[in-house]
């Protein structure tokens, strides 16, 4: 095999890669319906070990560090939940 394999600075999923209530608005902390809205990738984190993974469909803001990556989510939600999101600026070094 002669291909190069570069470990990436950003991945990025629809859905949280990690399934954890740490992830959760404190509303919806043990309501079974996260679980549509997470996957199992905690071992693409530890195997490519990206700077950064944005995610989003969960809404609020959040940000958690699993081993070297931090995962990011900055998504606005509806209106109705008042969640005075501002825009978040990431730079990659």
């Amino acid at each position: 095999n002669n291909a190069i394999i570069q470990k990436p600075d950003i991945m990025m999923s629809h859905i949280c890669p990690i399934i954890s209530d740490r992830v959760v608005l404190e509303q919806y902390k043990s309501n079974l319906g996260n679980t549509f809205y997470m996957f199992n990738g905690e071992e693409l984190i530890y195997e490519y070990s990206p700077k950064y993974w944005i995610y989003g469909h969960m809404h609020g803001q959040h940000k958690l560090q699993v081993g070297n990556t931090i995962l990011v989510r900055n998504a606005h939600g509806y209106p109705t939940e008042n969640l005075k999101q501002e825009i978040r600026t990431i730079i990659i070094s």
